[in-house]
């Protein structure tokens, strides 16, 4: 839904004569590296701020497993990159290798986005520390 919102205000905004970029490939996703950072904070720090109360304890949980969906989706983009490299079969082929994956290893893919984030396998940043999604 989101990607159906972004193109159709896109269509819009052209009209209006205001063009929008793009939106990524999904094998160019890349997330800043703040993310890995906080999160690795939120791992370390997370259960000793989290006894202080059970409020508390829900934003830190809940803030982890945003956390980790994120690094997922980074690490499925980096496993579709690897997909799109090495094989040459159709797209509905790939997707379903990649719907198989993510239902299979999908803390996996939250660690292979943790390290492809810390590390830039692909080397898509182009800036210091930026990758697509400017947070």
């Amino acid at each position: 839904m989101p990607y159906l919102a972004y193109w159709l205000g896109g269509l819009v905004l052209a009209k209006l004569g205001s063009p929008v970029p793009s939106f990524p490939p999904f094998r160019d996703w890349i997330f800043p590296k703040w993310v890995s950072y906080a999160l690795l904070l939120l791992m370390l720090g997370g259960p000793l701020v989290a006894q202080a109360s059970p409020v508390l304890e829900a934003v830190f949980t809940n803030l982890l497993f945003v956390g980790f969906f994120a690094l997922s989706v980074e690490g499925l983009a980096l496993a579709w990159s690897v997909i799109d490299i090495k094989l040459q079969a159709g797209t509905g082929v790939k997707v379903l290798i990649l719907v198989v994956v993510f239902f299979i290893a999908s803390p996996f893919l939250a660690w292979l986005g943790f390290a492809d984030n810390l590390v830039d396998f692909r080397h898509l940043r182009r800036g210091t520390d930026e990758g697509h999604f400017k947070g």
